[in-house]
């Protein structure tokens, strides 16, 4: 009994393993996440741009593929955390300057 399941858990796992390896990769997803991948790494406004008009394209010609829209959400993130960042960075900045000015009135 034991070598029955045995056997039957092996052919399971071939079967399964072949069907993973038999999947081919959707080349327009490889080209966009390229894209997505090099304005994610250099923030760059024009590789921003770019990947997201890829990925709106997709979402267009192929509106049942649910993974085109979330990679275009994921675009769509980056500029909003860019432009949120240099925000804060400006806000920021007038504080620091004004409590060291705070602090060097209160020594002299």
């Amino acid at each position: 009994m034991n070598r029955n399941r045995l056997l039957q858990w092996l052919a399971g796992w071939i079967v399964l393993c072949a069907l993973a390896w038999a999947q081919t990769g959707d080349p327009d997803l490889a080209e966009g996440l390229r894209l997505l991948e090099e304005g994610r790494t250099t923030l760059a406004e024009k590789a921003l741009n770019n990947a997201r008009d890829y990925f709106l394209k997709l979402t267009q010609t192929n509106a049942g593929n649910a993974i085109y829209f979330y990679e275009l959400a994921r675009v769509d993130q980056y500029p909003a955390v860019r432009a949120r960042c240099a925000r804060t960075a400006r806000l920021q900045w007038p504080r620091w300057s004004q409590l060291s000015r705070r602090r060097s009135r209160r020594s002299g």
